[in-house]
């Protein structure tokens, strides 16, 4: 009997510290991907903790404006972070093409450069 208890608990034990190596890499990869390809997001935290001010551009609610946006700021070095507000994924009948509501910061001495790089483009797109 106490050899049984004996063998659940270790496996126990197993399992829990299986799960916790696994969780912590991919936390780490997570971690590493980020830093590899935002290095725009890299940029606008370092700026903030040198000081600069943030403030929200918009908020973006189709994932092909948030990839073209994301590519249009990187291109023209124009540090920025998006945050993703998770409360649209707890809706099912969330339609397809919808990446969810994320909000878009850029520092404020990047604020008229971004206005005009994005109706620029506007304008050349009509």
């Amino acid at each position: 009997m106490r050899i049984g208890l004996l063998i659940v608990i270790i496996a126990f034990v197993f399992i829990v510290v299986v799960k916790f190596r696994k969780k912590n890499k991919s936390e780490e990869n997570n971690f590493n991907t980020i830093e590899k390809n935002d290095e725009m997001e890299i940029l606008f935290f370092t700026e903030l903790k040198n000081g600069e001010k943030k403030c929200k551009l918009t908020h973006i609610l189709d994932e092909f404006d948030f990839a073209f946006i994301k590519i249009l700021f990187q291109e023209e070095r124009i540090p920025y972070y998006m945050e993703e507000d998770k409360t649209l994924n707890i809706w099912p009948q969330r339609k397809l093409g919808t990446h969810g509501n994320i909000n878009l910061y850029i520092l404020e001495k990047n604020y008229d450069e971004a206005i005009n790089l994005i109706e620029k483009h506007r304008k050349n797109k009509s």
